[in-house]
């Protein structure tokens, strides 16, 4: 696809790679990654953060887990040990010099479909969808964000230390707001053609991801 009409400055620091390397004696290698998912505390793109404080916060409200977004998108995500590994094969391999490849899991998914899975995993009655505007829905809470912490015995963070501005990332995410059906998805063919062959299922790894934010007590089991 084409570049957006703006100066984002992914294309900017791309222009200038392409302008130097003729002359350097390094490549370089652009990897293109698609929603997340990893462990971090107060990053302004961690929606494991944000659906994990989420969830955490309705079942304290003794709300069933309601899918706060929009339509049944088609979407694709991104573990950080995949993009770990597809840095490694682009360091690694001749083939990967100058090249810029997309670094899906490899699988689609639909955030609706998943969300049965994640509503067992927090001990809660999956719900209907239910739009919210997490950024603006959630702060408004962190009273009772500061009950789960004390409840459980949790790190002692506050929802914007530990979320940030994850919140207006996950709506995004979500398709909060968006009234048409609509599909976000990278194709990873052109890595896995030139000889990278990793994926991963992207329910286990966002569950294992929750499992360890809970694990470090960041989020309640």
């Amino acid at each position: 696809m084409p570049r957006h009409r703006h100066e984002n400055f992914y294309w900017l620091q791309e222009d200038l790679l392409r302008e130097r390397q003729p002359h350097a004696t390094w490549t370089f290698t652009v990897l293109r990654p698609q929603v997340v998912m990893g462990y971090a505390v107060s990053s302004p793109m961690n929606l494991v953060a944000a659906l994990g404080v989420y969830a955490s916060v309705m079942r304290e409200l003794g709300r069933s887990l309601h899918f706060p977004g929009g339509g049944r998108y088609v979407n694709v995500a991104t573990d950080s040990r995949l993009i770990a590994q597809a840095a490694e094969f682009a360091a690694t391999h001749e083939i990967a010099a100058n090249e810029t490849y997309n670094v899906v899991n490899g699988d689609v998914m639909v955030w609706h479909d998943l969300w049965p899975s994640i509503a067992r995993r927090f001990n809660m009655v999956c719900g209907k969808p239910l739009p919210m505007q997490m950024s603006t829905e959630m702060p408004k809470v962190e009273d009772i964000w500061q009950q789960v912490v004390h409840k459980h015995d949790l790190q002692p963070l506050s929802m914007q230390q530990l979320v940030n501005s994850s919140w207006e990332f996950t709506d995004r995410v979500f398709g909060h707001g968006i009234e048409h059906p609509a599909m976000s998805f990278l194709s990873g063919i052109k890595l896995r053609q030139h000889g990278f062959q990793a994926c991963m299922d992207t329910e286990d790894a966002l569950h294992e991801w929750l499992d360890k934010m809970q694990h470090k007590r960041l989020l309640p089991v």
